[in-house]
């Protein structure tokens, strides 16, 4: 994934994901016909990996070692674009592929 800024540790950003659907029970198969979900959620960028993005809802770097709470990492494949927010305007990074 490729940006137009990098990111840092601690950035409040914005990111745009697909999410997969699932359902059970038996049907007939011309009734399957489900979409994946379009997802927003904002957090705290605490890194990437070649293959995922973590941010986090809360983090605390009053301590020796920083500790962050309510994470989510997300396959980079599903992110489509991510947004920096900064003091009420927003810097926005489309996700190459």
């Amino acid at each position: 994934m490729r940006h137009r800024f990098q990111l840092q540790r601690g950035d409040a950003v914005e990111v745009r994901w697909d999410d997969h659907c699932g359902s059970g029970g038996w049907s007939k198969d011309g009734h399957v016909g489900m979409n994946v979900s379009h997802i927003r959620s904002v957090g705290i960028f605490l890194r990437r990996t070649p293959h995922t993005t973590t941010i986090a809802q809360s983090i605390d770097d009053d301590t020796p070692e920083s500790k962050s709470n309510e994470r989510l990492t997300l396959g980079n494949s599903m992110i489509t674009e991510i947004h920096r927010l900064r003091l009420g305007q927003t810097k926005k990074a489309s996700k190459k592929r």
